[in-house]
């Protein structure tokens, strides 16, 4: 079993937005660099309300919103659960959608970085982030290559970009 509503190609385009997660240092740097990030209103007396920046990469919220409704349907997982939470608090069934994709690409993030196996019953990345990591027991996401890292470079020290071959079709 894997992470629900996570397919190849949503997987795939986030791993190639982010680079691999290689230039991240932790959870937060992320999730603003996907615009996920909360910003306030206000200024001087005046206090408004609180929305996501909408600053960073908007090809990775757009991948993960077909995803995160797929989780929210499946009843008794923990992205159903943050779903109805949100909504409950808020009255805003798109604040509940926007929590999920968070997660979802923490997870994304997570299971990546710590190259582990998925657990629906895990619950919190920022607590996990400063424990040792345990072992998951339920696969989402392999490392296909890594072909950089593989001969013996680490890929973010390099910071030139190799060539790009043209192929006429």
């Amino acid at each position: 079993m894997k992470l629900h509503g996570i397919s190849y190609l949503s997987s795939a385009t986030i791993i190639a937005e982010t680079g691999g997660f290689l230039l991240f240092k932790n959870y937060k740097q992320l999730v603003s660099y996907a615009g996920y990030d909360v910003i306030e209103n206000q200024s001087g007396q005046h206090v408004g309300k609180t929305k996501i920046s909408k600053k960073g990469n908007s090809r990775i919220r757009r991948i993960l919103h077909m995803p995160s409704l797929t989780a929210i349907g499946k009843q008794d997982t923990t992205f159903n659960q943050l779903y109805r939470r949100v909504v409950e608090r808020s009255g805003v069934k798109m604040k509940g959608i926007v929590a999920v994709q968070k997660k979802l690409l923490l997870m994304i993030y997570y299971i990546w970085t710590k190259d582990i196996d998925y657990n629906p019953n895990f619950r919190n990345i920022q607590e996990e982030e400063q424990a040792p990591s345990s072992p998951l027991s339920i696969t989402v996401i392999k490392k296909a290559t890594q072909s950089a890292a593989s001969q013996g470079r680490h890929p973010a020290s390099n910071h030139s970009m190799p060539p790009l071959r043209l192929v006429k079709v």
